[in-house]
């Protein structure tokens, strides 16, 4: 029996330092991860998006120009009916641009979110925010890194799910939550960096500007 104990408290041993190795490297992977999205200046992304109003689902193909310095351009793709309809970002401002159609979908949360601001806001909050919760899942049979973020805007109906690439820390997936239900979610078919500050990284997702 005590040979069998001690085979068995190996094992046990074993298979908990194994899982703390793994939660060791996640947690390493996210902090880098974390410098990484801070640190974008700009970006293109295309993506699948739905946004769920409880009583209506509306879905949309969209891409998103983004630019932290100066203006930002969302275009949407699909559907056909407001294809090729942008929107300038510029800060706290919006404006339409090429196109008399508009978005109006009305606001999925108190705070003003609608599919037009989405993406800025899951930026803001990859960049800005603080994560809460790290884990390991696959997308598409892809590993990737599970993130759950919130802001320091101290929102607790808010936060943002993301799964990255573990290897490539692409972002694949992402979801904004309010009151415990996905009211957006987005597929990426592509991000492309295309720009970055190097700017010091104070470990909470923040850039220190001083």
């Amino acid at each position: 029996m005590k040979v069998r104990f001690g085979a068995l408290m190996m094992t046990l041993l074993l298979l908990l330092t194994s899982g703390c190795g793994r939660a060791n490297d996640s947690e390493d992977k996210s902090e880098e991860l974390r410098k990484q999205l801070s640190q974008i200046a700009a970006c293109e992304i295309e993506c699948s998006m739905t946004a769920d109003y409880g009583q209506a689902v509306y879905d949309f193909k969209l891409s998103f120009s983004y630019d932290s310095d100066g203006e930002s351009i969302l275009t949407v793709i699909e559907p056909e009916n407001i294809s090729g309809l942008q929107i300038a970002l510029n800060g706290e401002t919006l404006e339409l641009l090429f196109s008399q159609t508009r978005l109006e979908t009305g606001t999925l949360t108190s705070n003003g979110l609608t599919p037009v601001t989405a993406i800025p806001m899951m930026l803001s909050a990859w960049k800005n925010g603080y994560v809460y919760s790290i884990g390991n899942e696959e997308v598409d049979e892809v590993a990737c890194l599970f993130l759950s973020i919130k802001t320091m805007d101290g929102d607790e109906d808010l936060s943002y799910n993301l799964w990255v690439g573990e290897e490539s820390f692409i972002p694949r997936k992402a979801e904004i939550i309010y009151q415990g239900n996905t009211v957006i979610g987005c597929q990426f078919s592509r991000f492309e960096v295309t720009e970055i500050k190097e700017e010091n990284y104070d470990g909470t997702g923040n850039e220190n500007m001083g």
